[in-house]
């Protein structure tokens, strides 16, 4: 059974029980990246805010053509407390996907959700370039808000379920975002953490129940149009078999034009084929 046609009846303790390996890659590549930075930096070989502009999403950027930025600015952070608190938000987040999709969905949800946030920097043209993985860590909240609703988590004294936990997260980015749209208050795109969760949302629910099932209607049309088509083709090489070897009885093989022999070679070639096989 596929993770997304699971259901989570009582999640309230549910604990994934997986290898998190594809976590463990995305934080190391989040540290080293940020160290070689700050080594780079410190000894005068790049500028950090050359650094920003080329690996940190931004609406001119993105229109500009440079693509890759809506992955790598997922990568790069500011500086080591905003390093430290994306790093403690994706490992109590993505252990928890991770163990329930396995890696290679994980990695696959986490960069796409990080792309999708990318596209809130179109509603921060007055902000700086964006760094950091928040728009992804919002998406895989997103996505367990979807998959496992009542987990609990602990929170210092208090317990909170998943759903609340996010959906708090999801006002506060929404007020920040309305209240200041290019972030010039705390200098955050909240755009671009609320981007990211709806791109987790729609990997976890809108994928899942109005997507895949209707491109997998489309799938099975188009193989039935191509089986009708296979059909019909053996249907008229049939045909045209029988009328080759009526010919053959009646008028002899001298009667045979060049290509009803090859025609005839054509089929005895397929015929012998199909016995090998």
């Amino acid at each position: 059974m596929a993770w997304s046609d699971r259901r989570y009846e009582d999640d309230s303790g549910f604990i994934p029980r997986q290898p998190q390996d594809g976590l463990l890659i995305i934080l190391g590549l989040c540290v080293g990246l940020h160290l070689l930075k700050v080594l780079l930096v410190n000894t005068g070989t790049l500028d950090a805010g050359w650094v920003e502009r080329t690996f940190g999403a931004s609406a001119n950027g993105l229109a500009d053509g440079h693509l890759w930025q809506a992955l790598s600015y997922q990568f790069i952070h500011g500086d080591i407390w905003h390093l430290l608190w994306n790093c403690l938000m994706l490992f109590f987040a993505g252990r928890l996907l991770e163990g329930m999709v396995g890696r290679k969905r994980f990695l696959g949800m986490y960069l796409a959700c990080g792309a999708v946030g990318a596209l809130g920097t179109l509603f921060d043209a007055g902000m700086r370039p964006v760094v950091g993985s928040s728009g992804s860590i919002m998406g895989v909240l997103a996505i367990l808000m979807v998959m496992v609703p009542n987990l609990e988590v602990q929170l210092l004294i208090i317990t909170v379920r998943m759903k609340w936990l996010v959906l708090a997260f999801t006002v506060i980015d929404l007020c920040f975002a309305l209240g200041d749209g290019r972030g010039a208050t705390d200098n955050v795109s909240h755009w671009t953490h609320l981007f990211g969760a709806v791109g987790g949302f729609s990997l976890a629910w809108v994928w899942p129940v109005f997507l895949r099932p209707r491109i997998e209607r489309a799938r099975k049309r188009h193989e039935r149009r191509q089986e009708v088509r296979r059909l019909e083709a053996r249907f008229a090489e049939e045909q045209e078999l029988d009328r080759i070897l009526a010919k053959i009885t009646q008028e002899g093989m001298p009667s045979l034009t060049s290509n009803e022999r090859a025609f005839l070679e054509a089929h005895a070639r397929k015929s012998k084929a199909g016995r090998r096989d």
